[in-house]
């Protein structure tokens, strides 16, 4: 069975994410029933549910998207508002990243990486076109013809530290799963 416990240095970190009794309907549909949640820095978790679980309704709250009925979340320390606003430091996305289906891989991290500034001529890029499954993405494939690895972890290089969030990826998990 595997265990995943927070390092000890991660023990005392102020956590990345902490919900207490978060509830959260949509009508007479209760979507988040009196959820508790830390999720210290530098771990990675996953939410795991049948559809209508409430899993894109939490990552919604974790990201800004919308607002609890009631109970408390924090995120990077700071009290999530009542007000519709990304907490800093938080990036992430739910259900799909935004590529431009038009530009290969190489072309969709350098725009991301110009908008952030960041130099989009280095190494990232570069290591980038490396899916995780060992194939080389060549210039000339656009987002819709590599595998989605590549569509989910390009934006993560436009993520800031420490908390990223991702949705409707399963598949990312499966070979890791499997093994």
């Amino acid at each position: 069975m595997l265990q995943i416990k927070p390092r000890e240095t991660d023990m005392h970190r102020t956590p990345a994410a902490r919900a207490r009794g978060i509830t959260r309907s949509f009508g007479d549909v209760v979507a988040l029933d009196g959820v508790d949640l830390d999720v210290a820095s530098g771990q990675i978790h996953g939410l795991v549910g049948p559809n209508g679980a409430g899993k894109t309704t939490l990552l919604g709250l974790l990201l800004g998207l919308a607002v609890a009925d009631s109970g408390s979340l924090e995120i990077l320390g700071t009290p999530a508002g009542r007000t519709l606003t990304v907490p800093d430091g938080v990036a992430g996305f739910v259900d799909r990243p935004a590529l431009h289906p038009s530009l290969t891989a190489r072309q969709n991290l350098s725009a991301l990486a110009s908008l952030r500034r960041y130099d989009a001529g280095g190494t990232a890029i570069y290591q980038l076109d490396v899916t995780a499954d060992g194939r080389y993405v060549a210039d000339g494939d656009g987002p819709k013809e590599v595998n989605g690895y590549f569509q989910v972890r390009a934006p993560i290089g436009d993520a800031p530290n420490p908390l990223w969030q991702f949705d409707g990826n399963v598949d990312l998990l499966t070979s890791t799963t499997k093994e």
